[in-house]
């Protein structure tokens, strides 16, 4: 069992996980649950807002926007800007 704990804090759209631990590939599972578990919730919402798929497109374009200009930053583990 991977000695691997984090916290994760929601704050409106941006959830921030904070591993904490051995941070190896055995925890990667543990880790893996938890973004899948917030992607989940994440594609409920965006549902239960709006069943127009061109307002679902367009959300879906808006965060794929976001990553994209902060993906840098992300895959880095640099402060996001703003």
């Amino acid at each position: 069992m991977p000695n691997l704990e984090f916290k994760t804090t929601r704050n409106g759209t941006v959830a921030v996980v904070a591993p904490t631990g051995e941070l190896d590939l055995s925890g990667a599972a543990i880790l893996e649950d938890e973004l899948d578990r917030l992607a989940a919730g994440k594609r409920d919402e965006l549902a239960a807002q709006s069943d127009n798929p061109l307002e679902q497109r367009a959300a879906r374009r808006e965060l794929r926007q976001w990553y994209i200009s902060r993906r840098r930053a992300i895959v880095r583990g640099e402060p996001l800007p703003d």
